[in-house]
C-alpha cells in the first residue's frame, strides 16, 4: 500500500514544509488504525512534478504532534504565530491572523523582522512595536542572535533600520536614515516581469514589461511568450531584441525593477536560452534594485514595503485597476485556446 498526495510547495521535508509531511504520515497512521495495513511508502507529488518520499516518522512524535495540536485548537488563549503581510494577505485567514496583530501592534508587522527574531524578541516580553522602541536600543539588538538556518546569526546592522522602522509606526511618520543614490541618467527603464508560480505548466515569465521615462521617454514595449512547444524561449528571444534596441538608441541606460524578482528571472533565462547578443548580461549589469535603495532610505510607518502598500500610503492611484492574479488568469485563458482570435 502506497499513500500519496499532491502538493504546490516544491521542497518536501520537515524544515521546509512540516505540515505536508505531518499530514501524509498522518494517513498512513489512519490507515494503520482502520485497516492493520502498514503503508509501504509515503509519497508527495511536489510543485515540478517529481514524487518526493517523505520519512514515515515516529508513532509517538506524530502522536505529541496532534496532541499539541488538539491543545492549541481547545485553549482559552490563541496560540502566537508571527504575522507576515505577503503570507497572510494570500491566506483564507488572513484576515484574522492580520486584524489581531494590527490590533495588539504585534512587533511582527514590521517589515524586515524575520519570525525567529519575533519568538526570540517575544521571550523577553518584547510583544510589540512600542516594546521594542521603549525596551531596546540598536546597540542591544544587534547583539541580539536569532535562529538562522541550522545555527544562530546576531542582527547585526539590521537593527538601525528595525528600530527607525518600529519608532516611524509608533510616531506614525516618516524617518529619513540616508541619502537615495540613484542612477544619475537622463533617461532610464522601469522593468516589469510577469510570470506563473512554479506549480502552473507554462512559461516562467509570461510578459516582459518595459518603459522608458526620462528626456526622451518611449512608449510601452513589451515581449510576450508565445504559444506552442518553443513559446517561452520566443519571449525571451523578443525582450532582448526589445532591450537591444533601448541600448541602441539610449546606451547604457538603467533598468530600473522592484525586488530580487527580475534579477533572478534574467540570470535563469540566460541560463536556460543563452545570449549570443550579449544583451541579456548588459541588462543584468545595468539593473538597479529600488526597493533596498529605498529601505536603507527611509523608514516608512507601513507594514511592508511592496508597491501596492506603498503606492496607497503617499496617496498614488493607478489608471489601470488590474491585479497580478487576473493577469495570470487571462494568460492561462490564452494559453489554453485553440481559437487563435479567441486567443
Amino acid at each position: 500500500m502506497v499513500i500519496e498526495e499532491v502538493k504546490i510547495a516544491k521542497n518536501i521535508d520537515i524544515r521546509s514544509h512540516p505540515e505536508i509531511v505531518l499530514q501524509v504520515q498522518l494517513y498512513g497512521w489512519l490507515l494503520e488504525k482502520v485497516t492493520g495495513m502498514h503503508p509501504k511508502s509515503l509519497r508527495v507529488f511536489n510543485s515540478e512534478r517529481r514524487l518526493i518520499e517523505a520519512p514515515q516518522g515516529d508513532k509517538g512524535e506524530l502522536q505529541g504532534t496532534l496532541e499539541t495540536i488538539v491543545r492549541s485548537i481547545s485553549a482559552e488563549e490563541r496560540p502566537y504565530a508571527p504575522v507576515s503581510y505577503s503570507t497572510c494577505m494570500s491566506c483564507g485567514f488572513g484576515d484574522y491572523c492580520w486584524g489581531n496583530a494590527v490590533e495588539s501592534r504585534d512587533l511582527s508587522l514590521l517589515p524586515n523582522l524575520d519570525k525567529g527574531l519575533a519568538l526570540e524578541l517575544r521571550q523577553m516580553g518584547i510583544l510589540s512595536v512600542d516594546d521594542l522602541v521603549k525596551r531596546m536600543n540598536e546597540k542591544a539588538l544587534s547583539e541580539m542572535k536569532r535562529p538562522y538556518g541550522k545555527g544562530t546569526r546576531k542582527v547585526g546592522k539590521l537593527a538601525e533600520t528595525l528600530i527607525r522602522m518600529a519608532k516611524a509606526m509608533v510616531e506614525k511618520r516618516e524617518i529619513v536614515m540616508g541619502s537615495l543614490d540613484l542612477p544619475k541618467s537622463p533617461n532610464y527603464v522601469i522593468l516589469d516581469l510577469e510570470g506563473l508560480p512554479p506549480h502552473l505548466e507554462g512559461p516562467s515569465v509570461y510578459l516582459w514589461g518595459m518603459k522608458v521615462f526620462g528626456i526622451e521617454p518611449s512608449e510601452y514595449l513589451c515581449a510576450l511568450a508565445g504559444f506552442g512547444e518553443n513559446g517561452d524561449q520566443a519571449g525571451w528571444e523578443a525582450f532582448l531584441s526589445k532591450a537591444s534596441a533601448i541600448f541602441d538608441k539610449y546606451g547604457d541606460v538603467p533598468f530600473i525593477h522592484w525586488a530580487s524578482y527580475e534579477k533572478t528571472m534574467l540570470r535563469y533565462y540566460l541560463g536556460r536560452f543563452g545570449d549570443i547578443s550579449g544583451t541579456a548580461a548588459r541588462v543584468i549589469d545595468n539593473l538597479f534594485d529600488l526597493l533596498p535603495a529605498t529601505r536603507s532610505f527611509i523608514a516608512l510607518p507601513i507594514p511592508s514595503y511592496s508597491l501596492k502598500v506603498i503606492e496607497e500610503y503617499v496617496g498614488f492611484k493607478r489608471s489601470i485597476e488590474c491585479k497580478g492574479d487576473k493577469s495570470i488568469a487571462m494568460y492561462l485563458m490564452a494559453l489554453r485556446a485553440n481559437d487563435e482570435a479567441e486567443r
